[in-house]
């Protein structure tokens, strides 16, 4: 009984210093399994971000989709003219630069206003040029009319002298005094013609076609054409 309690209690540390080799060796397999484990969450992000960057690199930049809404680049288009579209240069989802036509409207309309336009300041030239010709004829009136006026007082106030005198009859004085007021009247509405003209010349016979109200007005029309015109081509902002 002595011998086998000396056995027993020789083997007893002998188990307790096995039990502690196979508890360092479970800690030290587990701190191994933590490190791979680690090695492997950082050579799988790595891998991710190499993939993520090969895909980015070879078309990844731009987004498509089959059937689905993707969060992207988008930007409303439109213009401020009206009218029937022609052609569309782009097709949907295409990666356009700044500047590229996107699409057009048809442009005879437009064109049809900007000649319209264009023949309207022309007009305007003429119609300055023309009440300048017109201006200037009717001051060779006026002068004219004036002499008739100073031809026509000069006979009334002869045939008055006359007609004081009994040398001529009343009939005669009457004729001569219609004759002066006729002539008053015709000299009157030549003046008020030609301040109208002169006023539609700013006061200023010589002035510029290109400095008339009715110039600015027409080519004001015409550049609001011309942009309408434009902005039938729509392009990417």
């Amino acid at each position: 009984m002595d011998a086998l309690r000396t056995d027993s209690v020789a083997y007893a540390p002998a188990r307790r210093g096995y039990g502690g080799r196979v508890r360092a060796f479970g800690a030290e397999l587990w701190a191994d399994k933590a490190r791979l484990r680690r090695v492997a969450m950082i050579g799988g992000v790595a891998v991710v971000l190499v993939v993520a960057l090969a895909l980015w690199l070879t078309g990844g930049r731009y987004v498509t989709t089959d059937d689905a809404y993707v969060r992207a680049a988008k930007l409303m288009v439109s213009t401020d003219v009206s009218g029937l579209v022609k052609d569309v240069d782009v097709r949907e989802g295409q990666h356009v630069k700044k500047g590229q036509v996107l699409f057009r409207l048809d442009p005879r309309p437009f064109q049809i206003a900007l000649d319209n336009a264009k023949a309207a300041l022309a007009q305007a030239v003429q119609d300055v040029e023309s009440t300048r010709a017109t201006y200037k004829s009717t001051l060779g009136q006026l002068s004219a009319q004036q002499a008739q006026v100073n031809l026509a007082q000069i006979t009334y106030d002869r045939y008055a002298s006359l007609a004081r005198a009994n040398a001529i009859a009343p009939a005669q004085l009457d004729q001569a005094r219609g004759t002066l007021q006729s002539a008053r009247a015709t000299l009157v509405s030549l003046k008020q013609q030609a301040d109208v003209q002169l006023a539609k010349l700013n006061g200023n016979p010589d002035m510029p076609a290109t400095q008339a109200p009715e110039y600015l007005k027409a080519q004001a029309n015409v550049d609001e054409m011309q942009r309408q015109l434009n902005h039938s081509v729509v392009r990417a902002p």
